[in-house]
């Protein structure tokens, strides 16, 4: 049951004991997985989550509570002399950590205030398209310092996720193209389910694991990366290919005008991350990971398009249909590997 009014109040009043509240919880929305509340204070205001045992925003849909267990392992980890604290977060930072509650699944945080999502400031030219460089480097910089660290694999081993994501997405979007009797439907079905297979091996990198636009916010000339609930021990794909296929998506709604910016963020945040893996970047993006790469780009921007994330997303605007109907079968089309990958506006970015 989601806490109330005092249970909320109990909870901050026990983490920060000298916090005084100038108002009552005010419940965000927007956000799918948890539910979220800005508790006012004197002086700032503080962020509260609740996860409960399914999904907030489709409570049919199971999962596991103790996924904010994994976030505030995360953030914490970025704090002094945690495992993460020597990755740079001059430019790109996550929230501070002020407090857990395992047993009741709350969190407190940082509320990151004044903001606005990053890529409406990068849009409005409220932030600078050289921001992208800075958040490729940061997810290159957690990717490298965690690549092949067994301690850090067992720490943040968060199958409960992935089974979700497992079932959720991939089962179910194997399902739906498998209806259809096109032969590259079939064949993207099939990878579909093997990728879902794959992704539930240990990995190889420490991931954010949801890397898309919600996530990413933009304040005091900072991009603030939040929701680390879904940070896993996996694969370099599943955050550079989920950021990937946002970015697609970004470009096929958008005007003429602006869609160039689409692949700029694209191009520049890989710039980042190469620079900042290095030599190890041939192995964190080997010709596996490129493989594979395209099959999550394709399942992602699928699971936005007719899948099961679709509500609430860019193509819901009648207007969009088109663009939905175009991106969908550019998705199937990289899902069954009918792609020259150096070839591809987005995918050739991945080669040196």
């Amino acid at each position: 049951m989601a806490p109330d009014r005092n249970q909320i109040f109990r909870f901050v009043q026990k983490c920060l004991p000298d916090f005084e509240p100038a108002g009552s919880p005010e419940e965000l929305i927007g956000g799918n997985i948890n539910r979220v509340w800005r508790i006012p204070g004197d002086s700032d205001s503080v962020i509260v989550k609740y996860a409960p045992p399914y999904i907030a925003a489709s409570p049919d849909v199971p999962m596991n509570s103790n996924r904010l267990s994994f976030e505030a392992r995360a953030l914490g980890s970025f704090m002094q002399s945690g495992p993460l604290s020597g990755i740079d977060q001059t430019y790109v930072q996550p929230p501070e950590l002020l407090g857990h509650d395992t047993d009741a699944s709350l969190l407190l945080m940082e509320d990151i205030t004044p903001s606005v999502p990053w890529f409406e400031a990068l849009r409005k030219g409220r932030a600078e398209i050289e921001t992208a460089r800075d958040l490729g480097r940061f997810i290159g910089a957690l990717h490298r310092i965690t690549y092949g660290q067994p301690a850090i694999a067992g720490q943040f081993h968060n199958m409960p996720v992935q089974e979700t994501r497992y079932h959720v997405q991939y089962m179910s979007l194997a399902e739906t193209l498998s209806k259809k009797d096109d032969p590259d439907f079939r064949s993207a079905a099939e990878r579909c389910r093997q990728l879902g297979r794959l992704l539930m091996k240990q990995g190889r990198c420490l991931l954010m694991g949801d890397l898309w636009p919600p996530s990413l916010l933009w304040s005091r000339n900072k991009i603030r990366i939040i929701d680390w609930e879904f940070v896993h021990y996996g694969r370099p794909l599943q955050d550079l290919a989920h950021f990937c296929a946002h970015c697609m998506m970004h470009h096929a709604v958008a005007s003429a005008g602006t869609r160039d910016l689409f692949t700029d963020i694209w191009g520049r945040t890989m710039n980042g991350y190469k620079r900042e893996t290095s030599q190890l970047y041939q192995e964190l993006i080997n010709g596996d990971e490129i493989e594979w790469f395209s099959v999550h780009v394709g399942a992602e921007i699928l699971a936005r398009t007719i899948g099961a994330f679709s509500q609430g997303y860019l193509f819901e605007d009648p207007k969009q249909r088109m663009a939905r109907e175009k991106i969908s079968e550019e998705a199937v089309k990289l899902m069954a590997g009918n792609v020259v990958f150096n070839k591809h506006l987005f995918l050739r970015m991945l080669y040196k």
